[in-house]
């Protein structure tokens, strides 16, 4: 892990193990079958998402105001 500083704000970015990958694949093809797409989410980034900041980092939902949408 690794710590970063963005406006005051410290960020624990995570390391991510294959199992770790693997869970957060699962869960992106359950929600991109059932059509929970947030548009906003999905295309804020070119090569991310906010919901994969969330995954990465210790930063939530909510400190990103972006509400609950996913339950993190």
């Amino acid at each position: 892990m690794a710590e970063i500083t963005i406006r005051d704000r410290k960020i624990t970015v995570k390391e991510l193990t294959v199992g770790h990958i693997r869970e957060w694949y699962k869960e992106l093809d359950s929600r991109a079958s059932s059509g929970d797409f947030d548009v906003v989410n999905e295309t804020f980034f070119l090569d991310s998402n906010l919901d994969d900041l969330v995954i990465m980092t210790d930063l939530t939902c909510c400190l990103m105001g972006k509400g609950n949408r996913s339950g993190r």
